[in-house]
Protein backbone atom coordinates (compact mmCIF):
# COMPACT_ATOMS: atom_id res chain seq x y z
CA UNK A 1 0.00 0.00 0.00
CA UNK A 2 2.94 2.29 0.77
CA UNK A 3 4.78 1.34 -2.72
CA UNK A 4 1.05 2.59 -4.48
CA UNK A 5 0.97 5.68 -2.25
CA UNK A 6 4.22 6.79 -3.01
CA UNK A 7 4.17 5.43 -7.02
CA UNK A 8 1.06 8.23 -6.99
CA UNK A 9 2.93 11.16 -5.31
CA UNK A 10 5.60 10.34 -7.58
CA UNK A 11 3.19 11.01 -10.61
CA UNK A 12 1.26 14.01 -9.35
CA UNK A 13 4.66 15.40 -8.72
CA UNK A 14 6.10 14.94 -12.27
CA UNK A 15 2.73 15.76 -13.92
CA UNK A 16 2.95 19.18 -11.93
CA UNK A 17 6.59 19.60 -12.76
CA UNK A 18 5.74 18.79 -16.81
CA UNK A 19 2.53 21.26 -16.17
CA UNK A 20 4.87 23.69 -15.60
CA UNK A 21 7.53 23.36 -17.84
CA UNK A 22 4.96 23.50 -21.19
CA UNK A 23 3.36 26.52 -19.38
CA UNK A 24 0.08 25.32 -18.64
CA UNK A 25 -1.56 27.49 -16.36
CA UNK A 26 -4.64 26.46 -13.63
CA UNK A 27 -8.01 27.16 -14.91
CA UNK A 28 -9.97 28.96 -12.51
CA UNK A 29 -13.04 26.89 -14.14
CA UNK A 30 -12.41 23.90 -15.40
CA UNK A 31 -12.70 23.10 -19.04
CA UNK A 32 -10.79 20.54 -21.31
CA UNK A 33 -9.41 17.67 -19.40
CA UNK A 34 -7.97 13.92 -19.33
CA UNK A 35 -9.34 10.90 -17.16
CA UNK A 36 -7.63 8.32 -16.04
CA UNK A 37 -10.03 5.76 -14.80
CA UNK A 38 -9.78 2.45 -12.90
CA UNK A 39 -13.01 0.59 -12.58
CA UNK A 40 -15.15 -2.49 -10.98
CA UNK A 41 -17.97 -3.39 -12.30
CA UNK A 42 -20.62 -6.24 -13.93
CA UNK A 43 -22.26 -7.74 -16.26
CA UNK A 44 -25.74 -9.49 -15.58
CA UNK A 45 -28.41 -11.39 -18.30
CA UNK A 46 -31.32 -12.00 -16.50
CA UNK A 47 -31.79 -15.65 -15.90
CA UNK A 48 -28.59 -16.16 -17.45
CA UNK A 49 -25.28 -15.31 -16.12
CA UNK A 50 -23.98 -12.69 -13.19
CA UNK A 51 -20.05 -11.57 -13.58
CA UNK A 52 -17.90 -9.51 -12.08
CA UNK A 53 -15.04 -8.42 -13.35
CA UNK A 54 -11.12 -8.77 -12.55
CA UNK A 55 -9.87 -5.43 -14.03
CA UNK A 56 -11.16 -2.52 -15.72
CA UNK A 57 -9.26 0.56 -16.74
CA UNK A 58 -10.21 3.19 -18.62
CA UNK A 59 -9.33 7.14 -20.31
CA UNK A 60 -11.45 9.54 -21.57
CA UNK A 61 -11.14 12.98 -22.89
CA UNK A 62 -13.95 15.95 -22.33
CA UNK A 63 -15.10 19.48 -22.23
CA UNK A 64 -17.19 21.59 -20.12
CA UNK A 65 -18.92 24.67 -21.45
CA UNK A 66 -20.53 26.75 -19.08
CA UNK A 67 -24.34 28.64 -19.36
CA UNK A 68 -24.59 30.37 -16.99
CA UNK A 69 -23.03 32.02 -14.08
CA UNK A 70 -24.55 32.80 -10.56
CA UNK A 71 -23.81 35.93 -8.17
CA UNK A 72 -20.33 36.47 -7.13
CA UNK A 73 -19.32 34.17 -9.82
CA UNK A 74 -19.78 31.17 -7.27
CA UNK A 75 -21.57 28.71 -9.35
CA UNK A 76 -21.77 28.14 -12.71
CA UNK A 77 -23.86 25.36 -14.92
CA UNK A 78 -22.26 23.87 -17.85
CA UNK A 79 -22.64 21.15 -20.62
CA UNK A 80 -20.64 18.43 -20.17
CA UNK A 81 -19.59 16.17 -23.15
CA UNK A 82 -17.08 13.34 -23.46
CA UNK A 83 -15.67 13.01 -27.13
CA UNK A 84 -13.75 9.81 -26.48
CA UNK A 85 -14.52 7.25 -23.92
CA UNK A 86 -12.22 4.20 -23.91
CA UNK A 87 -12.26 1.34 -21.30
CA UNK A 88 -11.57 -2.59 -21.11
CA UNK A 89 -13.31 -4.78 -18.90
CA UNK A 90 -11.71 -8.39 -17.87
CA UNK A 91 -13.93 -11.04 -15.92
CA UNK A 92 -12.78 -14.26 -14.94
CA UNK A 93 -15.19 -16.82 -15.55
CA UNK A 94 -15.70 -20.30 -14.24
CA UNK A 95 -17.93 -23.07 -15.26
CA UNK A 96 -18.81 -26.68 -13.65
CA UNK A 97 -19.48 -29.72 -15.02
CA UNK A 98 -18.34 -32.56 -13.08
CA UNK A 99 -15.89 -33.88 -13.59
CA UNK A 100 -14.69 -30.98 -15.42
CA UNK A 101 -13.82 -27.90 -15.05
CA UNK A 102 -13.62 -24.66 -17.31
CA UNK A 103 -11.86 -21.61 -16.32
CA UNK A 104 -12.22 -18.57 -19.12
CA UNK A 105 -11.72 -14.70 -19.64
CA UNK A 106 -13.93 -13.27 -20.81
CA UNK A 107 -12.47 -9.63 -22.84
CA UNK A 108 -15.07 -6.38 -22.96
CA UNK A 109 -13.69 -3.33 -24.67
CA UNK A 110 -15.52 -0.81 -25.50
CA UNK A 111 -16.34 2.66 -26.92
CA UNK A 112 -18.76 5.80 -25.85
CA UNK A 113 -19.35 9.31 -25.65
CA UNK A 114 -21.33 11.31 -23.39
CA UNK A 115 -23.50 14.50 -22.57
CA UNK A 116 -25.18 15.97 -19.70
CA UNK A 117 -25.42 18.58 -17.45
CA UNK A 118 -23.00 19.74 -14.57
CA UNK A 119 -22.43 21.66 -12.19
CA UNK A 120 -19.48 23.50 -11.15
CA UNK A 121 -18.47 25.18 -7.57
CA UNK A 122 -15.56 27.04 -6.43
CA UNK A 123 -15.52 27.46 -2.69
CA UNK A 124 -12.23 28.05 -2.28
CA UNK A 125 -9.29 29.58 -4.64
CA UNK A 126 -7.94 27.00 -7.53
CA UNK A 127 -10.46 24.55 -5.42
CA UNK A 128 -13.29 23.20 -7.66
CA UNK A 129 -16.40 20.58 -7.01
CA UNK A 130 -18.41 19.05 -9.99
CA UNK A 131 -21.37 16.86 -9.66
CA UNK A 132 -22.70 15.96 -13.05
CA UNK A 133 -25.35 13.51 -14.80
CA UNK A 134 -24.66 12.52 -18.65
CA UNK A 135 -26.75 10.35 -20.69
CA UNK A 136 -23.79 7.89 -22.04
CA UNK A 137 -24.43 5.27 -25.15
CA UNK A 138 -21.63 2.59 -25.58
CA UNK A 139 -20.11 0.53 -27.80
CA UNK A 140 -19.55 -3.39 -26.88
CA UNK A 141 -17.01 -5.51 -28.14
CA UNK A 142 -16.46 -9.15 -26.27
CA UNK A 143 -14.34 -11.65 -26.86
CA UNK A 144 -13.44 -15.04 -24.91
CA UNK A 145 -12.13 -17.83 -27.79
CA UNK A 146 -14.32 -18.34 -30.47
CA UNK A 147 -16.79 -15.76 -28.90
CA UNK A 148 -16.84 -12.87 -30.47
CA UNK A 149 -20.06 -10.63 -29.25
CA UNK A 150 -20.62 -6.84 -30.23
CA UNK A 151 -23.43 -4.80 -29.17
CA UNK A 152 -24.60 -1.21 -28.86
CA UNK A 153 -26.08 -0.05 -25.79
CA UNK A 154 -27.92 3.20 -26.36
CA UNK A 155 -29.68 3.73 -22.67
CA UNK A 156 -26.30 4.37 -20.13
CA UNK A 157 -26.69 7.05 -17.58
CA UNK A 158 -23.56 8.57 -15.53
CA UNK A 159 -23.47 10.31 -12.42
CA UNK A 160 -20.36 11.80 -10.30
CA UNK A 161 -18.44 13.93 -8.70
CA UNK A 162 -14.97 15.46 -9.20
CA UNK A 163 -13.19 17.56 -7.46
CA UNK A 164 -10.25 19.97 -9.09
CA UNK A 165 -7.27 21.32 -7.29
CA UNK A 166 -5.84 23.79 -10.25
CA UNK A 167 -4.68 21.18 -12.63
CA UNK A 168 -5.30 18.12 -10.78
CA UNK A 169 -8.34 16.54 -9.72
CA UNK A 170 -9.85 13.35 -8.30
CA UNK A 171 -13.56 11.64 -9.36
CA UNK A 172 -15.65 8.68 -8.34
CA UNK A 173 -18.90 8.09 -10.51
CA UNK A 174 -21.42 5.33 -11.11
CA UNK A 175 -21.80 4.11 -14.72
CA UNK A 176 -25.37 1.76 -15.40
CA UNK A 177 -26.41 0.94 -18.89
CA UNK A 178 -28.91 -1.96 -20.59
CA UNK A 179 -29.14 -3.58 -23.57
CA UNK A 180 -30.71 -6.88 -25.14
CA UNK A 181 -27.56 -9.03 -25.76
CA UNK A 182 -27.00 -12.76 -27.50
CA UNK A 183 -26.65 -15.31 -23.63
CA UNK A 184 -22.76 -15.69 -23.27
CA UNK A 185 -21.11 -19.07 -23.04
CA UNK A 186 -23.78 -21.60 -24.58
CA UNK A 187 -21.74 -23.93 -25.70
CA UNK A 188 -20.90 -24.95 -21.58
CA UNK A 189 -24.48 -24.76 -20.77
CA UNK A 190 -27.74 -24.97 -23.24
CA UNK A 191 -29.81 -21.81 -23.49
CA UNK A 192 -32.60 -20.82 -25.73
CA UNK A 193 -30.97 -18.31 -28.37
CA UNK A 194 -32.93 -15.27 -28.30
CA UNK A 195 -31.32 -12.41 -27.12
CA UNK A 196 -31.49 -12.00 -23.33
CA UNK A 197 -32.42 -8.54 -20.86
CA UNK A 198 -28.55 -7.41 -19.83
CA UNK A 199 -27.29 -4.93 -17.60
CA UNK A 200 -23.61 -3.50 -17.41
CA UNK A 201 -22.40 -1.22 -14.91
CA UNK A 202 -19.44 0.11 -13.17
CA UNK A 203 -18.15 1.92 -10.43
CA UNK A 204 -15.17 4.20 -11.42
CA UNK A 205 -12.75 6.22 -9.99
CA UNK A 206 -10.41 8.54 -11.54
CA UNK A 207 -7.23 10.88 -12.02
CA UNK A 208 -7.80 13.75 -13.85
CA UNK A 209 -5.78 16.64 -15.68
CA UNK A 210 -7.52 19.79 -16.50
CA UNK A 211 -6.68 22.64 -18.45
Amino acid sequence: MKDKLLKLVVLLFSITLACKSYGIQPNAWPKKYVDVMWSYGGLKQVGWIDFHSHLGIGLRGGRTFYVSKTMRDFMRLGVDFIFSDMSYTQYKVRFLEEPKEWDKTLHDFNFGIQAGLCLTMIPTDHFAVTPYLRYAPVFHYYNSGDLNETVLVPLGLNVGVRTVYRFIGLGIEYHWSKCKLAPLFTEYYAHEASDLSSKMWNMRVYLSLNF
